[in-house]
Parts: C-alpha cells; structure tokens; sequence
C-alpha cells in the first residue's frame, strides 16, 4: 500500500482578505503618519520610524523641499519617499502572500497580483492628492451652501449672499457691518 501524501492546502479567501486588511492597515499607518506632517517636504519622529521599518533611505533637507514644492505640495514628505514606503509595503506583502499565492490557481495568482498593485497605486494616489490639496478659504462652506438651494431642481433661486469685500465673510446679520472684521458689506 502506497503512503498517502495529503493534497497541499488551497489559500482560502479568510486567508486572501486577512493577508489584504494586514497591506491595508499598514499602507493606512503610511499614509497616516506622512499626513501628520504639516511642512511641506517635512518630516517628523512617526516619519523617520516609517522610513526606518520599511528600509527607504530619506532624502536629503534640500532635495525634500525641492521635490515638495517641484510637486506643489502643501503638507507631508515628499511623494517620491512616501510612494517608495507604498511600494516597500507592498513588496513584503507580496512576499508574505507567496504561501498563499503558491496554492492559487495560476488566475487567480494574477488577479491577487493585481489587485496588490491596484491598491498601492491607490494609495499612493490618495497620498498625492491629500498632500497636494489646497486649503478652502474659511467661508467655502458657507458659500457653497448658498450657491445650491434646495428647490434647485425647480428652477434657478433669486437669492444671493451678500459678503463682506474686506474677509469675504457671508452677511449674518441685518447690519451692513462685517461680523468678523468690521468692514462695509
């Protein structure tokens, strides 16, 4: 009688979506630390220890700021070392995914691939345009809010939002006088 050798164990889906939350927090850890740091081409102690776990050398003090603002970033590290720390991060989970990898079919091998690249590219995506985000003007809200009236889909609304021509702040009263700075509305 011949030994019997069990057939390898096939990566089950539990395994797949465990092995996709662990690249998520951790891209989420990435993208969370670089945001923290509010200079432009910065960094921080959270960043460096980033920057150390996952082996990406840092740039230089010059080449950050040069890099920053060449990329017309408002906030955080450059891209090019955040997305280096995303493309780290997803090599080790794709390291860590070879086991279970190994016992997918050769489609679904790719597909796994794919999606591993897909959501790196996200979140480098993500980064860029978080980091590169202008900051709205204190009123932008309120303005917005009184462009789109809610009968809107009725017809265009007579009314309109008188602002202050020094801040720009939306008349909150029945006076003609700025609220905020005291200027004439």
């Amino acid at each position: 009688m011949a030994p019997h050798h069990p057939e390898p164990s096939r990566g089950t889906p539990e395994q797949v979506l465990a092995l996709f939350t662990q690249l998520g927090s951790q891209l989420g850890a990435i993208l969370d630390a670089a945001l923290d740091v509010d200079l432009a081409g910065g960094s921080s102690d959270d960043w460096d220890a980033v920057l150390a776990k996952l082996g990406v050398a840092t740039m230089g003090e010059d080449p950050r700021f040069d890099a920053a603002q060449a990329d017309q970033q408002v906030k955080g590290p450059p891209i090019a070392e955040v997305t280096a720390c995303v493309q780290a991060a997803s090599k080790a989970a794709l390291l860590s995914f070879a086991s279970v990898e190994a016992t997918l079919p050769l489609e679904q091998k790719a597909q796994l691939d794919r999606a591993l690249a897909s959501l790196a590219e996200a979140a480098a995506a993500q980064y860029r345009a978080q980091a590169t985000a202008k900051k709205k003007g204190m009123f932008a809200h309120a303005k917005a809010a009184a462009q789109k009236h809610q009968w809107d889909a009725f017809g265009k609304s007579q009314g309109y939002v008188l602002k202050c021509a020094a801040c720009g702040a939306p008349r909150i009263s029945a006076d003609l006088i700025c609220a905020f700075c005291g200027g004439k509305i």
